[in-house]
């Protein structure tokens, strides 16, 4: 049994993963501007940077990295307060259903509006879930 020693909140990690996750949000941002944007990127800003394109790529990586270690540091007191079924039935509550929810409801509409920002929008919003999601096309 592993026991935990993380009992109390530390700020300093809260304010660390804030400043990670407004990091991410940025990166994303950024990637509408940068010089060389992929082709799949949503929106393509015809007002390129490559200062961007050099946020985007000291962003890239970093800031992901960090989230993980956090989440690594937390998972043990997680673990022994609640248990393995009781820990994997949080993760899959807090994680999994809004991840199901956000690609059957939300990521529809956004790769529709992907594809009418890059051209693409003779496909109707079913055309694009058969093509996009389920490989028909």
């Amino acid at each position: 049994m592993v026991r935990s020693r993380f009992q109390e909140r530390v700020p300093g990690f809260d304010t660390l993963r804030f400043a990670m996750i407004a990091c991410v949000v940025a990166m994303h941002a950024a990637m509408t501007y940068m010089r060389f944007v992929p082709p799949w990127w949503y929106v393509i800003d015809a007002r390129q940077s490559v200062g961007f394109s050099v946020a985007v790529v000291l962003l890239d990586s970093f800031p992901m990295s960090v989230l993980f270690l956090l989440a690594g540091y937390f998972a043990p007191a997680s673990l022994a307060a609640a248990g393995a079924a009781g820990f994997l039935k949080s993760k899959l509550r807090r994680l999994g259903v809004p991840w199901v929810l956000g690609v059957a409801l939300v990521c529809p509409f956004l790769a529709r509006a992907s594809a009418v920002s890059l051209g693409n929008g003779d496909m109707t919003l079913g055309e694009t879930v058969a093509g996009v999601f389920l490989g028909t096309l």
